[in-house]
Order: C-alpha cells, then sequence, then structure tokens
C-alpha cells in the first residue's frame, strides 16, 4: 500500500484476480468506454497477473472498504526508450469524479514513474465529446498535445497524443 501523504487515501499497487472483475465493472461504470475497450483493460490487469513485473503494467487501485474499485491507474515503460512511460488508464467511479481521486491517483503514478526513471510521460485519449472532461484535466495537469491522428479509433474519433515532460 502507498499512502498519499496528506489525502487520507491508499493506494493499493498489488493486484488480485478479483481486480480484473472489479476493473471490468469500474470502467463500464465510467461511460465512455467501449465493450473492446473494456476488455482491453481488464487484459491489462490478466498480464499483471500472470507475467507480473514482466508485464511492462503497473497500477495504482483505490478500494473502497467492500474491496470495490473507486479508480484506479495503471502506467508502464516504454520499451526500448530512455525513460519514456505510457499512461494508459486514469478511471475514477463516477460518483468520484470531481472530488481530487482522480489527481491523487495521477500524481502517485506521476511519483511512482519519476521513481522508476521516467522523464516523459504519453498518454492518448480520444478527441470526442464524452473525453472533454479528461482533455481539459490532462491540459491542467500539465500535458500538452503532441499529435493528432485524425480518424484514428473511427471515422470523427481522432486520437490525441499527450506528452508531459518530467525532466530533461
Amino acid at each position: 500500500m502507498i499512502h498519499q501523504s496528506g489525502a487520507d487515501v491508499l493506494f493499493d499497487t498489488v493486484a488480485v484476480p478479483e481486480d480484473m472483475d472489479r476493473v471490468r465493472d469500474l470502467v463500464t461504470r465510467s461511460g465512455n468506454f467501449t465493450p473492446e475497450e473494456v476488455e482491453m483493460a481488464v487484459e491489462l490487469v490478466e498480464a499483471r497477473l500472470t507475467m507480473g513485473d514482466k508485464s511492462g503494467y503497473y497500477f495504482l487501485f483505490s478500494r473502497e472498504p467492500s474491496g470495490q474499485l473507486s479508480g484506479y491507474a495503471c502506467y508502464g515503460p516504454i520499451t526500448a526508450t530512455d525513460g519514456r512511460f505510457d499512461f494508459y488508464w486514469l478511471v475514477v467511479v463516477p460518483k468520484l469524479q470531481g472530488s481530487g481521486l482522480g489527481q491523487r491517483l495521477q500524481e502517485a503514478a506521476e511519483a511512482a514513474m519519476k521513481h522508476a526513471g521516467a522523464k516523459r510521460i504519453y498518454l492518448e485519449t480520444s478527441s470526442t465529446p464524452g473525453y472533454l472532461r479528461a482533455r481539459g484535466f490532462y491540459a491542467k495537469t500539465g500535458y500538452h498535445i503532441q499529435c493528432v491522428l485524425k480518424d484514428y479509433y473511427r471515422t470523427g474519433d481522432d486520437n490525441l497524443i499527450y506528452m508531459k515532460s518530467l525532466s530533461e
């Protein structure tokens, strides 16, 4: 467990088999993701469970006393780069969006990445209206658009690639 000082939030870094269903439920409830994207999120948990650090996927889980997830972050180093990391997922249960939990998860994940040698963090998101709030959040927290891949996910849905420099 990692205690985010001053925030009274405990983040658990250990994935357990029940997290596959918990992540599926959380990502589905967020309402922004396709069924294929939901399954992709679950596959990353499964990879972590079966391969450990070799999977390249690291997690921070925010758990309610019942064990249900209130949020999570997933990130990992980009193979064959010098200190570049991908920020794969940052999801918070809808009732807690805007509460600061997402920012605390993000800050804790960024600190873990920096501790692991990250110099730059990349993340991708959609250009559709459902992701407007996420894009505003990323901009507010120091991420800048580096690239737009037009019609990437589907026609009219661009892939926006953001980057945040930690040091260089």
